[in-house]
């Protein structure tokens, strides 16, 4: 009986159980998504470095998916609050009839079972599809080469969807037998109205609190804006917490300025529904400002994140190709004396020809001695903000001349007093380009030396990956006398059939090699370089997507959830207004503006948090990638809009429905 009782009424309140069902539905989709990556068939063809940046990303999500459990345990949990506020005069009706208590939780129980169920077979029914368009996306981002196309289904995946979920459900359910022994008759018959917390009745202080709140946002836009994604300044955990702070404080007083602003136009302010609209948003945000705040922050934090790692992939695509000028790198120290020659023969043996190669070698001097910060230390003007512990590197004007032979360029000439400096990091150019404004001497082995060249020189001496080159000086031959070489480079430019042989000899071999003398060198490609950033940013780039998505479906419902819990509470000003002739077009009017105001509002103030966010982040991106992100912020707006707009239409529905219906029922 209880069970066939709980069906019914999951049947009849299939419209209130909408938007829970939708979150259920949403939530275990991407759970289950996320989870299956590394089962999926299309791997199988990955190498053994690829498959090890798909495990990183299946053992990440692994880890994320008990934090995302966790936000999504706490959404549903709410959700289910909801639910049982919304049904209280029924179950006071249950208990009216002389139901126990243990027997309405046994009817919830039922109905939290089937929610669940259905919910779980929706969203793993979804999620298997969207595995597969995701695992169709991840071959093309990891490059891996697919031959056949096979359909899976990670039973895996399903097995731990299910006991989180099931997790999350005993919870719920504990949670409403607590509830329900909780309430008393009374409670249940007669619901409370809700009062509004924190209600300053001063509109001017409300409005001085307004115009406060926009200065501590604006101090810290002004903040992040200057340190970028600099976490190491102090400045940057400031613009946080004054952005929070400021946010609260905003919604706080938002709609009590709004009040006091427009009453000063009395035209305005009582014209049609105007003065009942803004005291129901009042109300609303009044109600529920941290909540709305928490949820502001929570949408600036999915669409700067989304961003970000789009963005900076992006910029790290480009900047590692600048850094890999040359197709095969080997780097070590020559511990014992060693011809390139030898060092080359002893390593590939006969499989490469090194006659159809180009070579070339140099040897690196850490000059340990000499760090950015006693460079600075000696200059003026300069930005001390950089990392100043960074380790000077040398090297002798030979080889760096055997370099722009090798690359076809104009060799270089110093003077006995004369240094270059180069460097490829780009987060260092613009500091290295005001200290030779300078003109600041460096001294090395006793001697001092000017900066030759007026702007950093842009070069890379290996491929072996980005900031290979932090910052290196070339000088005459004769200042690094007596020194050791720390690291010898060995690069080579090789044709088509030789660079398939390498590739042939560090997929059987791996990265690390010995000479016949003892010499180890660790090699690289700039093929292998460039797809292991790409597969790097690539884990980034997912979990910031997994993350983003379950921040914004969380955001959303939540929002949705309070408007469809008070539609039920506002029915006594609606009925007021049905009272003295207000058509039903007006009223379902104001039910639309409203619900337009509390969605809107903290999109409006998301995107403005987003939009500074964002160019942070460009300003700490050192490529130019301002078309790109652009590209990527419309891409992610349109998303973030249609999942947004998705909840707001079904809560403007769901609450003009419930509304309407309420009026219905007291004529």
């Amino acid at each position: 009986m209880y069970f066939k009782l709980a069906i019914s009424n999951v049947r009849k309140s299939f419209k209130d159980y909408f938007v829970y069902f939708l979150t259920l539905t949403l939530g275990v989709c991407i759970f289950y998504a996320f989870n299956s990556i590394g089962d999926q068939s299309l791997f199988n063809n990955a190498g053994e470095k690829t498959f090890g940046y798909i495990k990183l990303l299946n053992d990440l999500t692994s880890g994320i998916s008990v934090f995302v459990s966790f936000i999504l345990g706490g959404l549903i949990v709410y959700a289910n609050k909801f639910l049982i506020k919304k049904r209280k005069k029924e179950l006071g009706v249950y208990m009216t009839l002389g139901m126990r208590k243990k027997n309405i939780s046994r009817i919830l129980t039922y109905e939290t079972f089937l929610v669940g169920a259905i919910s779980l077979i929706g969203g793993l029914l979804i999620g298997i599809v969207l595995s597969q368009i995701i695992s169709v996306i991840s071959t093309s981002i990891f490059e891996i080469q697919v031959d056949k196309y096979n359909f899976i289904i990670s039973v895996s995946s399903i097995i731990k969807t299910i006991i989180y979920f099931g997790i999350i459900f005993v919870f719920v359910i504990v949670f409403n037998v607590i509830s329900i022994s909780k309430y008393k008759l009374i409670d249940l018959l007669i619901e409370e109205k809700k009062g509004e917390k924190f209600k300053i009745k001063n509109q001017f202080v409300i409005f001085i609190l307004f115009v406060l709140s926009v200065i501590i946002i604006f101090i810290a836009y002004k903040l992040i804006l200057k340190v970028g994604l600099d976490l190491e300044a102090i400045e940057f955990p400031i613009s946080i917490l004054l952005g929070i702070i400021g946010t609260i404080l905003l919604f706080f007083s938002l709609t009590g300025s709004m009040i006091y602003l427009i009453k000063k136009n009395k035209k305005i302010y009582f014209i049609g529904l105007n003065s009942f609209i803004l005291r129901g948003i009042n109300n609303k945000i009044n109600t529920n400002f941290i909540s709305m705040a928490v949820i502001t922050l929570m949408l600036s934090l999915t669409c700067v994140s989304l961003v970000a790692s789009f963005s900076i992939k992006s910029s790290y695509d480009k900047a590692i190709r600048k850094v890999t000028p040359y197709d095969l790198s080997l780097t070590g120290e020559l511990k014992y004396k060693e011809s390139t020659y030898s060092i080359l023969k002893s390593i590939f043996k006969e499989d490469i020809d090194l006659n159809k190669s180009k070579i070339v070698s140099i040897d690196i001097y850490k000059l340990k001695d000499i760090r950015l910060k006693k460079i600075v230390e000696n200059a003026t003007g300069t930005d001390t903000t950089i990392d100043r512990s960074v380790i000077t590197s040398a090297i002798k004007l030979s080889d760096y001349n055997k370099i722009k032979e090798f690359n076809k360029q104009e060799k270089e000439h110093l003077n006995k007093d004369e240094i270059l400096v180069t460097s490829n990091s780009d987060d260092l150019d613009n500091f290295i380009n005001e200290l030779l404004k300078t003109k600041t001497k460096i001294q090395v082995n006793g001697h001092n030396y000017k900066m030759k060249n007026e702007k950093v020189i842009d070069e890379s001496f290996n491929s072996t990956g980005l900031n290979s080159n932090r910052f290196t000086i070339v000088l005459p031959d004769s200042s690094l006398k007596g020194l050791k070489a720390s690291e010898t480079d060995i690069n080579l430019d090789l044709n088509n059939e030789e660079l398939l042989k390498v590739k042939n000899i560090f997929d059987k071999d791996g990265i690390f090699f010995k000479s016949k003398n003892g010499n180890n060198f660790y090699g690289v490609t700039k093929e292998d370089a460039i797809k292991d950033n790409n597969e790097n940013m690539a884990v980034i780039t997912f979990i910031a997507i997994y993350i983003g998505i379950v921040f914004l479906i969380a955001s959303t419902a939540v929002l949705s959830l309070q408007q469809l819990l008070e539609a039920t509470d506002s029915i006594d000003r609606y009925s007021a207004l049905k009272r003295i002739g207000t058509p039903k077009k007006m009223i379902n009017k104001s039910i639309l503006i409203q619900m337009s105001i509390f969605f809107g509002l903290p999109l409006l103030v998301a995107s403005i948090h987003s939009i500074i966010g964002i160019s942070a982040i460009n300003k700490s991106i050192f490529v130019d990638n301002s078309s790109l992100i652009s590209t990527t912020t419309t891409f992610i707006a349109l998303v973030v809009l249609a999942i947004y707009f998705g909840y707001f239409y079904l809560t403007y529905i769901g609450y003009k429905n419930t509304i309407n219906i309420l009026l219905k029922s007291r004529k």
